[in-house]
């Protein structure tokens, strides 16, 4: 094994020679759907003060999209062929008869049901075998580099694969190259799948409405570029992802497949939001995240309490000076989101 000065150079050569094979990634089964028109969307008041995602574009890696069933702001469509990875088509279409990708990709942006109706979004259709089931690395790794060259904010994955590949860590290097986040759902049968338990992408579990996080919603050490664990435990956000209302598919709809695309762009104004409203003892919906904190109500002693707040509910550690400075909720939010394991910059990736 390479020192870690030859790393970058080491998984470069390795990804060079997994991309000439094919091997199978699996998409997370989704589970059962119930009865039709039984849900309530619990999940969209989750996210009541999460902006719109004006100016947000969102890169979709999945089977495709139906605009026949999903309402969004498309921006572009390409589907990649399973053998040699070559652009097949830039007519929307989703290959699975479930309509997965479409369910998705509505989760994240749609206009009646997405935490982001506002946002963009650009669709790759990279799981084009098995009935939308099943695509192939070089396939997966044509979209993601095609994604990344729309210029995404953040790219959701609700696929995996329980073994270990190189190749596929190269792609989210890739990608964080480019100034991409990477979102995933970590599964939904008890053992972390990758890319989500890579250290690199902000891997999510499904939680019911309850906010008991769902027992068979994956958990597990993260995992470095060489497929090692490490002490840090996934996933590294719980959300939404059981009994949803997918207006897509008609149904309920459950699995970290759905919980992912609720990340995007999301989760960090919405804890923020619930941590000041827990610390001054006032309801969520009285909190404005376009308020200066001060303006809020904190003073010195509340912004230290924040700041332990904001450490044990996301890992981060933001600077007092940022918080006592004037700065926002949306603002914090947004520094947060820089911090989180799959925003790290391409030059600490490479180190």
């Amino acid at each position: 094994m390479p020192d870690a000065s030859n790393r970058a150079v080491f998984e470069s050569s390795v990804a060079r020679y997994f991309y000439s094979t094919i091997q199978e990634f699996k998409r997370i089964d989704t589970g059962a759907i119930a009865a039709l028109g039984t849900s309530t969307s619990w999940h969209l008041p989750q996210f009541a003060w999460v902006g719109a995602g004006d100016g947000v574009r969102l890169g979709i890696a999945d089977s495709g999209i139906d605009l026949s069933r999903a309402q969004v702001t498309l921006e572009s469509f390409r589907s990649f062929d399973y053998g040699n990875g070559a652009i097949t088509g830039s007519t929307p279409k989703d290959y699975a008869s479930t309509w997965h990708g479409s369910q998705v990709t509505s989760f994240a942006c749609g206009h009646h049901e997405g935490v982001a109706p506002e946002a963009s979004c650009c669709v790759a259709a990279v799981l084009t075998e098995n009935n939308g089931r099943n695509g192939s690395v070089v396939q997966i790794a044509a979209g993601l580099d095609w994604l990344g060259r729309q210029g995404v904010d953040v790219v959701n994955c609700s696929f995996g694969s329980d073994e270990y590949d190189p190749a596929w860590y190269q792609m989210i290097v890739n990608l964080r190259a480019l100034g991409v986040v990477v979102v995933a759902g970590i599964g939904n049968e008890g053992v972390p799948l990758f890319p989500g338990c890579f250290h690199n992408v902000v891997a999510v579990g499904a939680r019911d409405s309850s906010g008991n996080n769902a027992s068979w919603s994956a958990t597990g050490p993260a995992v470095d570029g060489y497929g090692n664990e490490l002490p840090r435990m996934k996933p590294d956000l719980w959300l939404p992802g059981v009994d949803l209302e997918g207006q897509v598919r008609d149904g309920l709809v459950t699995g970290t497949s759905y919980a992912s695309p609720l990340a995007t762009g999301a989760l960090a104004t919405r804890l923020l939001v619930q941590a000041i409203a827990d610390l001054l003892g006032v309801d969520p919906e009285r909190v404005d995240p376009d308020l200066s904190l001060m303006d809020l109500g904190l003073d010195s002693l509340m912004a230290v309490e924040f700041g332990v707040s904001l450490r044990e509910l996301t890992g981060v550690e933001l600077r007092t000076e940022l918080i006592t400075s004037g700065s926002s909720l949306r603002e914090c939010a947004q520094s947060i989101v820089a911090e989180l394991p799959g925003a790290q910059t391409a030059e600490q990736e490479r180190r």
